[in-house]
């Protein structure tokens, strides 16, 4: 689970039940940077959740590639997971949106309401034929929108900085 500062101790107590009701399937919660650590912590212990659930540190595409399903808020993760080829459900707990381009390709699934996240969940990981939608909604997602880059889009955006800030 990857949050993104939408009513953050809500998404986890939720996304931790979904997770609670699969035999054998365990949680990883990552902050987002502007999310409220105590409440999230909090939120953790009433739900009973393990020692371990919330990361800290490390590589994000290490825990994306780790997940047999990202489970996340509206955010940039979501391209993230895509990208490395994790089945992915987008979470839109607040109407908000965002998250539509992902779901036309089908490379992912929305919840917009969380009573639907633990079938969604449970589908999402033994459902072979959402699975295989969702793989080829990945690869068609990544074909359109990632190929195209060539490695220098940190160097476009410094001149662009550049271009702005006045600088030769």
């Amino acid at each position: 689970m990857l949050t993104a500062v939408q009513d953050t101790p809500a998404f986890v107590r939720a996304a931790l039940d979904a997770v609670a009701r699969i035999d054998g399937a365990v949680a990883r919660v990552r902050l987002h940077p502007g999310d409220d650590r105590a409440a999230v912590q909090a939120a953790l212990r009433e739900a009973g959740a393990a020692s371990g659930t919330l990361t800290s540190g490390g590589s994000l595409a290490d825990l994306v590639l780790a997940a047999d399903v990202v489970v996340a808020q509206v955010s940039t993760v979501v391209a993230e997971s895509i990208l490395l080829d994790r089945p992915t459900l987008v979470v839109d707990m607040h109407g908000r949106g965002g998250y539509e381009d992902y779901a036309r390709a089908g490379a992912s699934e929305p919840v917009t309401d969380l009573a639907d996240l633990p079938e969604m969940l449970r589908r999402a990981l033994d459902d072979d034929a959402m699975r295989a939608r969702m793989a080829d909604g990945r690869a068609d997602y990544v074909r359109a929108h990632f190929l195209a880059a060539d490695g220098r889009s940190a160097e476009r955006v410094a001149a662009v900085v550049g271009e702005v800030a006045g600088a030769p």
